[in-house]
């Protein structure tokens, strides 16, 4: 393992002074998206009616494409990637398990230029590297094992260049490994008997930097050449990505947890303005939780327990903003979006219990609940509302700030828990939605401008 890594930083630095005495740098690319994990599943002796699945992964990557000639580059890459299964049964807790992997591999890049984009395939192998936990050898605990598998790998993509020859990337991609393990550890200790070859199908997005533009010469010429800067909220297409924090209208208060309440979003899309409207669409992810207590006959928490659950929603937005009278640089406005769920993961339909003794003022509470999972069927659309600033930043993109609030959102989990404090039963039922207090971060990139001649 300490060879490849060598080989790589030398075969890299090698290329670096060969290109820059030739005056011929690389391309770097940063990418990321999203993947798809093919996994086996044998029938299992103590769950048998588990269900199994493989939910989306996601991984993120760095390439170096030293320019071997005209049309081909010799590609250098390493990424990280992770997967998730899912096990599901009526008498098992809901379980989703997720897995790391660094990915490295080495290639070549054939390009087709056109003018304004470029077509490429690239053929690489390489390793795909995990950690697999599993029993110890001395006979007791567990201890951890590298599993290193050999792949090979295909994509395919296109490159939208900018007005410099950097580019937008969007590409495909597969990788197929060898030999077969289980990354997720023993069926001893995983429950199941499971097996994989660390392979994926993946969709991804990136941007690529040409190193060309680091030499002093090209820099000295652009910056002679370079434009003022145009109106970054003129008419035309842009991307956006957000990530934003979300604070519960009705905080139950838990005094070891100081972020039970807060729960992160994020977004990406494509969008459109129109003058000071815009309209937008996309894909957002929301992470939650249901949070409930147990009290005592006094009306006192005793008990505070969690239920996270996540959803996926294609939201729709309508913006509107003007120009701040006193800083032409800043505009505020108002947004509203309908979110129309398309996917949930809530907590489980299983049974748990919990039983403690909690001592206030030198006196105990003894106290048991049994919390059973419901199943949830959401039906409807949910909204949210808020006022946003934004304003320039990177000479070619906006960056937005908003503050707004979720509403009508309907339930995502919910909980019936059955109780008794010092001997006094009680029972409730307690819902998960995403009503509360949002914070948002947004970039947005005008395609026009970064496309434009």
């Amino acid at each position: 393992m300490k060879i490849f890594y060598k080989g790589l930083i030398v075969l890299f630095c090698f290329f670096i002074v060969l290109n820059a005495k030739g005056q011929n740098l690389f391309d770097v690319e940063l990418y990321g998206g999203i993947n798809k994990n093919y996994f086996q599943m044998g029938q299992s002796a103590t769950y048998s009616d588990l269900r199994f699945s493989s939910p989306l992964g996601q991984h993120a990557g760095l390439n170096f494409l030293p320019r071997i000639s005209q049309n081909w580059q010799l590609s250098i890459q390493t990424e990280w990637m992770r997967s998730a299964i899912q096990l599901d049964d009526p008498d098992f807790v809901r379980n989703k398990i997720y897995k790391s992997y660094g990915n490295y591999a080495v290639g070549a890049r054939y390009n087709l230029e056109k003018e304004k984009h470029s077509f490429y395939f690239q053929p690489s192998g390489g390793i795909s590297v995990n950690n697999i936990l599993q029993p110890s050898d001395v006979g007791f605990g567990m201890q951890t094992r590298r599993s290193v598998q050999f792949v090979a790998r295909a994509e395919a993509g296109v490159k939208f260049y900018t007005k410099k020859r950097n580019y937008l990337l969007v590409g495909v991609r597969h990788q197929q490994g060898f030999d077969s393990n289980n990354p997720y550890g023993t069926e001893e200790l995983l429950g199941v008997p499971l097996s994989g070859r660390n392979s994926y199908t993946g969709l991804f997005l990136g941007y690529g930097i040409n190193t060309e533009n680091w030499l002093k010469s090209k820099r000295d010429y652009d910056k002679a050449t370079k434009p003022k800067i145009e109106n970054p909220w003129s008419d035309g297409l842009y991307v956006m990505g957000s990530a934003s924090l979300r604070k519960v209208n009705d905080p139950v208060n838990d005094v070891s947890d100081d972020f039970q309440n807060v729960s992160t979003s994020y977004m990406f899309g494509l969008g459109h303005r129109y003058g000071d409207f815009s309209i937008e669409g996309g894909y957002a992810g929301f992470r939650g939780r249901n949070v409930y207590q147990l009290f005592n006959p006094e009306g006192v928490p005793i008990f505070t327990n969690h239920r996270r659950f996540s959803v996926n929603t294609v939201p729709i937005t309508i913006r509107y903003d003007r120009q701040l009278p006193v800083n032409k640089k800043i505009r505020l406005g108002t947004s509203f979006t309908t979110h129309i769920p398309v996917g949930f993961q809530d907590g489980g339909q299983a049974v748990t219990g919990s039983s403690g003794n909690r001592v206030i003022d030198e006196e105990a509470f003894p106290y048991v609940s049994h919390a059973t999972g419901l199943a949830v069927s959401p039906k409807g659309v949910f909204f949210n509302s808020g006022i946003y600033t934004e304003m320039p930043i990177f000479r070619t993109g906006l960056i937005t700030f908003k503050a707004s609030r979720h509403f009508g959102s309907p339930e995502f989990d919910r909980v019936q828990v059955d109780y008794a404090v010092s001997g006094v039963p009680g029972s409730f039922e307690s819902q998960g939605v995403l009503n509360g207090w949002m914070l948002e971060a947004e970039y947005r990139l005008p395609l026009h401008h970064i496309f434009k001649k």
